[in-house]
């Protein structure tokens, strides 16, 4: 412990962990919030397909966009700063995926599909009734969205809030392809570095990584302080409803931004990876394309037997872990149990 912490290293990389996790979670709950409302709460045109692209979005793996967004804004070479230069005669690429500001942007992409689904539901259940009274009252839209739906999900609000939190302090793989290659860590970058030394430094490495515990505990603790056991009812004199908001005009502008982000956010990665594997020269359409490599990858048993495994992980880990996770909930809401409410704490534990 006091080699681990006993260097100044250890602390700047917990001090850009916190500072880039703050300005994440603010941008992904904010984008989550409005692209929710749009979706659940509003005649936005093809809200639908757009809540499917949203899912899309969220199954995607990590590491291919990853790989997309450095193809696309990896510095001189990026396809975009490319475009840019060009058109625009810059001689230094305006963009740097690979700093803290791509960072944030990569998580603005991702957190906000992510807390989408946690958000949905409880968007959804609200009751319509609240926001029409609220406009019968003279209230804006925007007033309205701002008074009454957001306090009434507020508890929703708060649990995907405190959860992204922890999900962001221990992120690894966005920070490893996007800081590490450029000296900066955050404190899961700076443990695998401590890791990597010839010979590995593990128990360093171990002592930092007690801190994400402390992170948990913290957050539980904020969790249950704020919201704790408290029952949240809504009393009204009229049936429940779900209606839609009537945007009118302005439904082209959040359909505008909900496109705006199903383009820059899921097409024009995809696109950069779909068309890549194609391409005879990557980053040369004028080349010509061919199927030769995507046979190439196929006849190789270790692509079969890792696609094999990536399956059956996928389906044991979602099986045990749905059938587990039921019975743990099953226990906290459904029964007596003395110390059920420990099975909330530990539940969080492992995230």
């Amino acid at each position: 412990y006091k080699e681990a912490w006993g260097q100044w290293s250890t602390y700047k990389a917990l001090i850009t962990t916190f500072a880039l996790a703050v300005p994440r979670v603010l941008v992904g709950v904010t984008f989550a919030v409005l692209s929710t409302w749009i979706i659940t709460r509003t005649n936005t045109p093809l809200r639908g397909f757009m809540e499917q692209l949203i899912w899309l979005r969220i199954f995607l793996p990590p590491l291919p966009m990853l790989v997309a967004w450095l193809l696309l804004m990896g510095g001189s070479s990026g396809m975009v700063n490319r475009f840019l230069m060009e058109t625009f005669n810059l001689h230094r690429p305006p963009l740097d995926i690979q700093s803290y500001g791509g960072v944030i942007f990569n998580s603005f992409m991702m957190a906000g599909s992510f807390m989408f689904l946690y958000l949905a539901p409880a968007f959804r259940n609200m009751d319509a009734s609240l926001e029409e009274s609220s406009r019968i009252s003279g209230a804006s839209n925007l007033t309205t969205l701002w008074r009454i739906t957001v306090p009434i999900m507020r508890p929703a609000i708060l649990g995907i809030t405190l959860l992204m939190f922890l999900v962001i302090l221990g992120s690894y793989e966005t920070e490893l392809f996007l800081l590490a290659a450029k000296g900066k860590y955050v404190l899961s970058t700076w443990i695998w570095w401590q890791s990597q030394k010839m010979p590995p430094d593990y128990p360093p490495a171990m002592a930092m990584s007690t801190i994400f515990i402390i992170f948990v505990a913290v957050v539980i603790f904020i969790q249950f302080k704020l919201l704790g056991n408290r029952q949240y009812t809504t009393v009204t004199g009229r049936g429940f409803g779900v209606r839609l908001l009537d945007l009118g005009k302005w439904r082209w502008v959040t359909f505008g931004i909900m496109m705006g982000w199903t383009v820059i956010g899921l097409i024009m990665p995809m696109a950069v990876l779909i068309m890549g594997t194609f391409q005879t020269t990557y980053g040369l359409p004028s080349s010509g394309f061919t199927t030769e490599y995507w046979v190439q990858a196929l006849r190789r048993s270790t692509v079969i037997m890792s696609i094999r495994n990536t399956i059956v992980l996928g389906l044991m880990v979602a099986s045990l872990g749905t059938i587990l996770y039921a019975l743990m909930s099953y226990l906290y809401l459904r029964t007596k149990l003395r110390f059920r409410g420990w099975l909330e704490i530990l539940s969080w534990v492992p995230r």
